[in-house]
């Protein structure tokens, strides 16, 4: 990863939503000079909805049958995740907004 974002090439790396909790990933992150960490908040609610019928592809939910079980799964990670998601340079808030719009407002955000 640290080849990828010392690359002078622009992009954009998305991540697991876990990857930034783990050891010193989000520091890592923050380090690189040129990057800008990004964090779309989205409701427990929302993820549900997005999530509920893609589970199987997802191990980590596969096993979740009921969208009662997933949305306590959400809040479960994220309440545990928050402080590191909170951490980010920018926060977009996602939810009922289309993608045109949200990327919209990450580019606005961001100085290159």
């Amino acid at each position: 990863m640290a080849k990828i974002l010392t690359d002078s090439s622009n992009l954009v790396l998305a991540t697991g939503g876990g990857t930034p909790c783990y050891g010193d990933m989000l520091q890592f992150l923050k380090s690189v000079a040129a990057s800008t960490t990004v964090y779309l908040k989205t409701s427990n609610e929302e993820l549900t909805r997005r999530l509920f019928n893609e589970r199987q592809r997802r191990p980590l939910i596969a096993h979740l049958n009921t969208e009662l079980l997933l949305n306590d799964f959400i809040k479960k990670h994220l309440f545990e995740r928050s402080y590191f998601y909170n951490q980010s340079d920018l926060k977009v808030a996602t939810d009922s907004r289309s993608v045109e719009t949200i990327v919209e407002e990450i580019k606005n955000n961001l100085s290159f």
